[in-house]
């Protein structure tokens, strides 16, 4: 799964086709009578009923780029998207022009969080989070859904409720401050640790590998052990380490682990 920069690679040519014009001779039962197939690739990505609409990448995401990008300047728009084999899509929209400096040197900016599939495993869905500039972290746990799970059949994006959510952003710093501000000792951070081993789904070994992380972040940020710091040195190694996960499990676990910090709080 490689991050890229470009909108255009989810752009592809994707098609509904009875499964019988391409598999010439046989007979298919009702609810895989139809293939979403893409032709280019010759790829076969889904199958289908005749009911299922299918609902292009580019007309889901490009109209929110496109907005953006009129409201807030193209070049203040970066483009990071995941394509898992042509069949999942996963696209976060940073808008660089609306920072928020939790702490000092510590900036996040808002985020529009996209996703969509053509094999059927993940609806559309829309959320705005927020991007962290010190370790080009995704704040997956503080995302707010905009609009989530939408019907194919519909195509609509609701996006009067995508402003209104990115107008209020800031309304999500007194819940960061709460982080900063809360000092963890030893003792803390270890019972963290433990409860974050007993009761989320974070990777186990994964876990021998934060203490390194929020060290690091402390030199860099001059700063002392913090909540906000306990959860990005997990929320670190969500984004970065080398694992096999898709990210809507990343952050169902991202949300696990703010749910233990914020114990104590």
């Amino acid at each position: 799964m490689k991050t890229q920069q470009d909108l255009n690679t989810l752009y592809f040519e994707v098609e509904k086709v009875k499964s019988s014009d391409l598999f010439k001779g046989h007979t298919f039962v009702s609810g895989i009578d139809h293939t979403i197939y893409a032709p280019q690739s010759k790829k076969i990505l889904n199958v289908c009923s005749d009911k299922y609409e299918l609902v292009s990448n580019h007309s889901l995401f490009n109209p929110i780029y496109t907005l953006l990008c009129d409201r807030f300047g193209k070049d203040m728009i970066e483009v990071k998207v995941q394509n898992i084999e042509d069949r999942k899509f996963y696209v976060d929209l940073i808008v660089n022009n609306k920072p928020f400096n939790v702490q000092k040197g510590d900036i996040v900016c808002p985020t529009v969080h996209l996703h969509n599939s053509y094999d059927g495993t993940l609806k559309f869905g829309m959320a705005v989070g927020f991007h962290r500039l010190v370790c080009t972290n995704g704040m997956m746990a503080f995302q707010e859904e905009a609009a989530r799970n939408l019907k194919h059949r519909s195509g609509v994006v609701n996006f009067k409720e995508l402003f209104v959510l990115l107008d209020n952003v800031d309304s999500q710093l007194e819940r960061f401050r709460k982080l900063t501000d809360r000092r963890l000792t030893p003792k803390e951070m270890e019972q963290i640790t433990e409860l974050i081993k007993e009761k989320t789904d974070f990777p186990k070994q994964l876990i021998k590998e934060v203490p390194e992380v929020i060290a690091r972040e402390q030199i860099q940020l001059n700063t002392d052990l913090t909540g906000w710091l306990a959860y990005h040195g997990f929320n670190n190694r969500l984004n970065h380490a080398d694992i096999k996960m898709h990210p809507e499990f990343k952050e169902k676990i991202d949300r696990q682990v703010l749910n233990v910090i914020e114990i104590f709080n």
